[in-house]
């Protein structure tokens, strides 16, 4: 899934090149680092991508092993379950078989153990060879009390077992929490951190759209020939509301460490100094300079400063969030 806009990473993420496109952590892009993270469990030829029709030049740039047709660009920005349900539609067109289990990966996470991550989506596939009415998703346990993200109620019921890993039922999804009932989440130890890495059966997502979105799925397969006239008019909702939060069957995998970052905003990404600043008694900050002018800070503690050939941005912290509110001015 590469369809974001990667607002609240202005100004390293633009509108023109958002931050999927960006090499943040090393020399490859998210989408790249995603791609190469799954690709030793499949093939090119079996990996989809989602994206914007205005990135469709930097989709193919960046995985030119990808077919053409595996590359389904978007005309319209209206949430992930109207991209979920036309990619599943057109992998149903070209004959993936409805038992085949999917795996749905966000480009903007950061995950450094990728051996954990593979022995969890491995495990997934297992059950749900088993289970294809299940829809699973991998849960990561919380280390502090994060309001930015939502949680997973894990229940004791464990549903498979396989190399010291479990794959459990769930009481119910959680929308982002308040500071106090974070705090709670994370000390009870039953709750877990929602990845956003979904898996599913090709024809168990088909029929849940057509059950609980058929204002999504109707027009898509009524009109898949020319889905790039009707998309913009289609109803914007997100999975986890559109499907997730109302199925019975579903399953989280807690992972054991799988050092996942969702690269959501500029506190997500940790402390940083890159190469080429000074500074002196600077604390729990984000600080980075992508140009040739010198930088120097001097005691300033829990702030961002970013400064790209793109622009300056200068934030406390914990506010990094709100960056979205003016990146597009």
């Amino acid at each position: 899934m590469s369809g974001g806009g990667g607002t609240r990473l202005w100004p390293l993420s633009t509108e023109e090149k958002p931050k999927q496109f960006q090499a943040i952590f090393d020399k490859r892009s998210l989408l790249r680092t995603t791609f190469e993270r799954i690709l030793p469990l499949t093939t090119s030829e079996q990996i989809w991508v989602s994206g914007n029709t205005k990135h469709d030049a930097l989709l193919k740039q960046e995985l030119p092993e990808i077919p053409t047709k595996n590359i389904i660009l978007e005309p319209a920005k209206r949430d992930n379950a109207a991209a979920i349900c036309l990619n599943q539609l057109l992998m149903a067109k070209q004959e993936v078989p409805l038992d085949e289990v999917v795996v749905m990966l966000p480009t903007d996470h950061l995950i450094t153990n990728e051996e954990e991550f593979r022995a969890l989506v491995t495990i997934g596939e297992s059950f749900l060879q088993k289970n294809l009415d299940f829809l699973v998703t991998i849960g990561i346990t919380p280390t502090y009390p994060e309001t930015g993200f939502g949680y997973i109620h894990k229940a004791a019921t464990v549903l498979h077992q396989e190399n010291d890993f479990s794959v459990n039922s769930i009481h119910r999804f959680v929308e982002k929490p308040n500071r106090e009932q974070a705090e709670k989440y994370v000390s009870s130890k039953e709750y877990l951190w929602n990845s956003g890495i979904y898996m599913w059966t090709l024809g168990q997502m088909l029929t849940w759209f057509q059950s609980f979105l058929p204002n999504i799925y109707q027009p898509l397969s009524d009109n898949l020939h020319r889905f790039e006239e009707i998309y913009s008019t289609l109803p914007a909702t997100s999975l986890d509301y559109g499907i997730s939060e109302k199925l019975e069957d579903i399953a989280v995998i807690p992972d054991h460490n799988l050092e996942w970052s969702d690269v959501g905003d500029f506190r997500a990404l940790g402390e940083h100094m890159s190469d080429n600043i000074a500074t002196l008694d600077v604390k729990n900050s984000y600080i980075r300079n992508d140009t040739s002018v010198p930088m120097k800070v001097i005691g300033v503690e829990n702030i961002v400063i970013v400064n790209s050939p793109n622009g300056l941005l200068i934030c406390d912290r914990d506010r990094a969030q709100e960056v979205k509110k003016l990146s597009s001015s």
